[in-house]
């Protein structure tokens, strides 16, 4: 790994891994990446930074990408060499070039895979949840996965404490309350165990279906307002897999789980998980990415990231 002051001597070469409309991604080792705002994403990004702030106050979740230092034009976050979740399980379909409906799924992860990120996920997620948080914009463009097939999830924007208003709220992760919510009926609600187990079983239907919720049915030119309709009318597609996991989804649709603590000694009990187990970054490591991150910012990495931003 190259020292701060070699790096610095090369920042112009720095590699952009991600850009989107609210921020833009640098590599700047293999352990370690930078995430600059946009001018337009300067909002969502301290919102996201004060998140990160309440996280670090605990040791940190195995299941949550680590931030090491943060500033209002930069956070030093973990680098997961490998796919988001979304991209990992699109590798499986085949999709229609015009449409781009998934035609067919031609295979699926390893059902010990499988069951061990739907653990993973719902540890994450519970984590937050013992915090009094909720991700509040769980999807699996937000889940990353690494080499050695670990996922962990990011991007805290939209994050917010237990009965907040769900902002995001985007179908088939998210989902308008229907006539159970007698005057509410049609809102978004608040967030809460309801919409994170909601967002995670729509996650487990795509790992392990392969298909993100009706993304391999054409609904016309209605396709977007059909699937919050649908969703919001508790129609969801057909589950005749796994018995044991259809049923944990099916619970996480209809909200029958009190916490997302629950859902997840359910999937340890349901899926012999029973000895789960996953390796947090010790606190000495945590300090020396910390401290590497410090040296950078002092030799002005930021300035230059941000002339790029």
């Amino acid at each position: 790994m190259a020292t701060a002051k070699e790096l610095l001597r090369d920042m112009p070469t720095l590699a952009e891994l991600r850009r989107g409309a609210t921020s833009i991604v640098y590599k700047v080792n293999s352990l370690i990446v930078v995430k600059c705002p946009t001018i337009e994403g300067h909002k969502d990004f301290v919102k996201e930074n004060q998140i990160f702030d309440i996280l670090t106050r605990h040791p940190p979740c195995p299941e949550l990408v680590v931030s090491f230092l943060r500033f209002d034009n930069g956070n030093f976050l973990e680098y997961m060499p490998g796919f988001s979740l979304s991209e990992r399980l699109q590798r499986h379909q085949i999709r229609d070039l015009k449409s781009t409906r998934v035609l067919s799924v031609q295979s699926l992860e390893p059902l010990s895979l499988r069951k061990t990120w739907m653990k993973a996920l719902a540890e994450g997620i519970a984590w937050l949840e013992s915090l009094g948080l909720a991700h509040g914009d769980l999807k699996p463009e937000n889940v990353l996965v690494d080499k050695q097939d670990r996922v962990k999830i990011g991007d805290f924007d939209c994050t917010n404490f237990i009965g907040s208003e769900f902002e995001a709220c985007i179908p088939p992760y998210g989902r308008l309350l229907g006539s159970e919510a007698g005057s509410n009926e049609g809102t978004a609600g608040k967030l809460g165990a309801r919409t994170e187990q909601f967002a995670l079983g729509s996650i487990f239907y795509y790992i392990n279906y392969g298909v993100e919720v009706y993304d391999d049915q054409d609904f016309g030119e209605d396709h977007g307002p059909v699937i919050v309709e649908r969703l919001q009318r508790m129609m969801f597609p057909k589950l005749d897999g796994n018995s044991v996991l259809d049923f944990i989804i099916d619970d996480c649709w209809h909200g029958r789980f009190q916490s997302v603590a629950a859902l997840s000694e359910a999937i340890s009990q349901q899926c012999d998980l029973r000895n789960y187990s996953s390796q947090a970054m010790s606190p000495e490591e945590f300090a020396a990415r910390r401290t590497y991150c410090s040296q950078l910012v002092e030799g002005g990495i930021l300035n230059a990231s941000s002339n790029v931003a």
